[in-house]
């Protein structure tokens, strides 16, 4: 083998042995933030057993309703519903129909 061969093998060995150096570094710095991130003792509200939640006996269901004056109402209408007045009547000429011409079956000629 030639010096060359040589060296640009010593160089490629180099260079593989940093990368696995470097990959290492970086597994220990990422290793050290997760136990830092997750190291802190605090108390899991899902696991307390002795303390209920407040409960007023009265049961909250959910509805579609952006106010609370008018429950169970959507959108707009809420609103007018709150008012006291009728929600605005759909606009028909929004979307115009959709309208099919048949055409006439052609019969080959004979």
């Amino acid at each position: 083998m030639t010096d060359l061969q040589m060296s640009l093998i010593g160089i490629a060995g180099v260079f593989v042995a940093g990368v696995f150096g470097y990959n290492k570094i970086q597994e220990y710095k990422a290793k050290k933030s997760v136990e830092r991130a997750f190291s802190t003792d605090h108390d899991d509200v899902l696991m307390r057993t002795g303390d209920a939640p407040p409960s007023s006996g009265a049961r909250h269901e959910p509805s579609f309703s952006l106010d609370s004056a008018a429950p169970g109402v959507a959108g707009g209408e809420a609103s007018a519903a709150a008012a006291g007045r009728a929600p605005p009547p759909p606009n028909s000429k929004a979307i115009p129909p959709i309208r099919r011409r048949h055409r006439p079956r052609r019969t080959p000629a004979a």
